[in-house]
């Protein structure tokens, strides 16, 4: 026997710990290889494989290996260092985000919302995010900037948190897993725009959460971080167009036999539209259009040579931890060939052992396509984005 497959619960792994190795002992004495418990369905168990024991799925399994102490103090190392990295260097904030901030300020002050009061015109794609500024804004007085800074920082540090599930989840190795988040604590593009004021980090956390949600198998929670996501940023549908797309295929597929009706993912399209169109409505009520009318001043003002956003993408995908900055064209020039190659290899093995991150592994090079065929000018906040799945 190679595969044991258990219905029992007599020896839940995740909460015996050591006594739950020692009383699977005999089964390895025997020559099995591998236990499954029947708790691993509810993301609480531990795989066993020979006598090695190892987490199967989530960071609660680690905290058995580690044991509990240990395990909390290293998520509240790297989670202290994520916010440490946004809040030390204080505010430094760009210009564009205080576009927002004037639609928060108006809208707390009653001049709707609004840039110029009396004007109804959407001037940000970011309207989540200005109402909480808002919100923030109109109980403790206006500072947004400050407001910023505290939700970015918090925003980032889930991330972090949320990355190191994400690659625990995929390798179901630890440090590669603490590596991971740490990586996104301390990265450039992380760093400069939680302490930017823009809403980067905020929607880099809901695309994480999303992905998550949806490797939990949880239709709810992808629908909800959906819908925030896209709240947050409209150019969330390059990774929640493609999501949603592969969460319907896969629901699909594991109900042969169902009634179509079903088969399909209701519980996620239902949250997720219950969040998202009342802005739809208001917006398309209060302004005559919901998309911001940024998004067509852009493409008129910034006129560009043709593959220049195509080409600036490439650049970044070659250097994204300003490797350039040290080495210099040579940086460049083999960053151009590891970095993609190394992420030709990880969709390759993510996929293998969780077919559910595809979504997330292809996103980055979507988010190469849309925008090279866009060819719009590329803020360095439009940088931010595709890194985590990079990653």
């Amino acid at each position: 026997v190679d595969v044991l497959f258990t219905t029992e619960d007599e020896l839940p792994l995740a909460s015996a710990g050591k006594q739950g190795m020692a009383a699977y002992q005999h089964l390895f004495d025997l020559g099995v290889s591998l236990v499954v418990t029947k708790q691993a369905e509810r993301g609480c168990a531990i795989v066993t494989s020979g006598r090695h024991l190892s987490a199967a799925a989530y960071p609660s399994a680690v905290s058995d290996t580690l044991g509990a102490g240990d395990c909390l103090a290293r998520r509240l190392r790297w989670l202290a260092l994520a916010l440490a990295a946004a809040w030390l260097p204080g505010a430094r904030t760009v210009d564009d985000a205080f576009i927002t901030f004037r639609y928060s300020r108006n809208l707390v002050e009653g001049a709707g919302f609004v840039y110029n009061p009396g004007e109804r015109v959407l001037g940000t794609t970011t309207p989540l995010y200005a109402s909480l500024m808002a919100a923030l804004g109109g109980l403790l007085g206006e500072d947004y900037p400050r407001y910023a800074l505290a939700v970015n920082g918090l925003a980032n540090a889930g991330s972090a948190a949320l990355l190191f599930l994400i690659a625990w989840r995929l390798s179901q190795h630890l440090a590669l897993a603490v590596w991971s988040g740490l990586l996104w604590a301390i990265t450039p593009f992380s760093v400069t725009f939680a302490i930017g004021g823009m809403e980067t980090s905020v929607h880099s956390f809901f695309m994480l959460a999303a992905w998550y949600a949806y490797l939990l198998g949880r239709p709810v929670g992808v629908g909800v971080a959906c819908a925030l996501g896209v709240l947050t940023r409209p150019d969330a549908l390059i990774w929640a167009g493609p999501l949603l797309l592969h969460q319907l295929w896969t629901h699909w597929r594991e109900r042969p036999g169902h009634p179509w009706l079903a088969r399909l993912p209701w519980r996620t399209w239902g949250v997720g539209l219950a969040l998202y169109l009342p802005w739809f409505c208001f917006a398309w009520a209060y302004f005559g259009n919901p998309l911001p009318q940024t998004v067509g001043a852009k493409a008129v003002v910034y006129q560009l040579d043709d593959l220049q956003a195509f080409i600036r993408l490439i650049q970044h995908y070659a250097t994204p931890f300003h490797e350039h900055l040290t080495f210099g064209i040579p940086g460049i020039a083999v960053g151009v060939f590891v970095f993609p190659a190394l992420a030709v290899l990880g969709i390759r093995a993510g996929t293998l052992l969780e077919p559910r991150a595809l979504p997330m592994l292809l996103y980055p090079w979507l988010y190469l396509v849309v925008f090279a065929a866009a060819n719009p000018l590329i803020f360095r906040w439009y940088l931010t984005p595709p890194l985590p799945a990079y990653f």
